[in-house]
């Protein structure tokens, strides 16, 4: 949320006297211009993401805090359009259930083990 608010370039000493004055922005101004500032910050965060600043899986949370924070102040903004000019996030991890096979392989290649750390012991 700080750096969404620092982007705006709203007066106050701390977050929270940052955060009252968005507060009074938004319900000042209309929701267009509100959205238009939310997607003018994630048009800036995206050419960090260009520039291999942050991920992509960043900026969503920084958008999170966005509407969390819009959500609990009864700011209403149109978020379905928002989240449509988030970018993907990449998934890192490629999980699976493994197969039948690599499963009688682990179970072969601990018995393989086993027998032969037990015959060491025995010699």
């Amino acid at each position: 949320m700080e750096r969404f608010l620092n982007f705006c370039r709203l007066d106050g000493l701390d977050v929270e006297q940052r955060a009252l004055a968005f507060f009074r922005l938004a319900n000042s101004n209309s929701q267009d211009e509100v959205e238009d500032l939310v997607i003018r910050f994630i048009i800036c965060q995206k050419e960090r993401i260009d520039r291999a600043e942050i991920t992509a899986g960043t900026l969503r949370n920084y958008v999170k805090a966005i509407k969390l924070f819009c959500k609990m102040n009864r700011i209403n903004i149109g978020w379905d359009i928002i989240a449509r000019s988030l970018p993907k996030v990449k998934q890192y991890a490629n999980d699976r259930v493994p197969s039948v096979e690599e499963i009688r392989k682990l179970i072969e290649y601990l018995y393989l083990f086993l027998h032969a750390v037990f015959d060491k012991r025995i010699k």
